[in-house]
């Protein structure tokens, strides 16, 4: 009795597990379009097909082809010194030249600058000041770590105990 209950189950469990899947089969070949070819994935509609949740229409890949381009605003950076006191006035991130420049002169002023002289405007990249004993250098280039090099290269050419002093980069904005 015991052997005849455990065959019958087992063929019980056979038989519902074939027809679990014989529905999943089903189920999932509902979902696929007539005549696509599936790929061993019945679940798979491909895009470009009018019955695909992801179809954009004919023209799809032409409206992608067409998207503008990215708008970039360029970004100034100015530095004024007067050498004679040893002060400076920077500022990054400015619009325009004439405004970045405006701002470095009276910040070089409100700092106690009296000659200060614009000695470097930049855009679109980065720029430092190695200030040593006798001499100072400015410097500009397309990345931080690069002016820094060239600022102290510069600065020890000329004269001993170079230090960067300022550092800063002015890189252009996407705007669209």
């Amino acid at each position: 009795m015991e052997l005849a209950t455990k065959k019958s189950l087992d063929r019980y469990l056979v038989t519902a597990s074939i027809t679990i899947s014989s529905l999943w089969i089903s189920l999932a070949s509902a979902q696929c379009a007539p005549g696509i070819p599936t790929a061993g994935n019945p679940g798979c509609i491909p895009p470009d097909q009018t019955s695909s949740p992801y179809y954009q229409g004919d023209n799809a890949q032409q409206q992608m082809s067409i998207q503008p381009p990215p708008v970039w605003a360029d970004r100034w950076g100015a530095i004024a010194i007067d050498s004679d006191v040893g002060q400076a006035g920077v500022i990054a991130n400015i619009p325009s030249r004439n405004e970045a420049t405006d701002i470095a002169v009276k910040t070089c002023q409100k700092n106690g600058g009296q000659d200060c002289k614009v000695e470097l405007t930049y855009h679109n990249q980065c720029a430092a000041i190695a200030w040593g004993t006798n001499s100072h250098v400015v410097s500009n280039a397309p990345y931080i770590d690069t002016v820094k090099a060239n600022a102290m290269r510069a600065c020890s050419q000329r004269t001993q105990d170079c230090k960067i002093v300022y550092s800063e980069c002015s890189y252009a904005v996407r705007v669209q």
